[in-house]
C-alpha cells in the first residue's frame, strides 16, 4: 500500500517537530508545499486492506481529495505549536529563527 505520511512516525514531518523542539532549534514549515497525513491506525488498515484484498504485485492507494485536509506545511506547524502550548512566530530569515530560538519557555 502507498498512502500520506503516517504522523508522528520515525522521519515524518511531525516527529521531525518533536524532534527540533526538543533540540531547541527553529521549526521550518514552508508555505507552498501540502501534505496528507493518516493516523497509525489507518496506515495499518490500509495495509492491512490491501493484504486481504490484493494479488501479488498489486498497488493499493486511497483516494485523496482537498475535503480531506490537505494541509501546507505552515498550517501543519502552526497547529503543532499551539497544541504544544506555543504561539508561532514568523521569522523574516534563518538567522531570526536561530536568534529567536533560545527565547523559548523551558517546558
Amino acid at each position: 500500500a502507498r498512502f500520506a505520511n503516517v504522523a508522528f512516525s520515525d522521519g515524518s514531518l511531525l516527529h521531525g517537530f518533536n524532534q527540533r523542539l526538543l533540540k531547541k532549534q527553529p521549526i521550518v514549515a514552508p508555505s507552498d508545499v501540502k501534505r496528507y497525513f493518516v493516523t497509525p491506525t489507518e496506515s495499518g488498515q490500509l495495509c492491512l486492506m490491501s493484504c486481504l484484498l490484493g494479488d501479488n504485485g498489486d498497488i493499493f492507494f486511497p483516494k485523496l481529495s482537498d475535503e480531506l485536509h490537505l494541509q501546507t506545511f505552515s498550517e501543519i506547524a502552526k497547529a503543532y505549536l499551539h497544541q504544544r502550548g506555543y504561539e508561532p512566530f514568523i521569522c523574516e530569515s534563518e538567522q531570526q529563527a536561530r536568534e529567536l530560538v533560545h527565547s523559548l519557555p523551558q517546558q
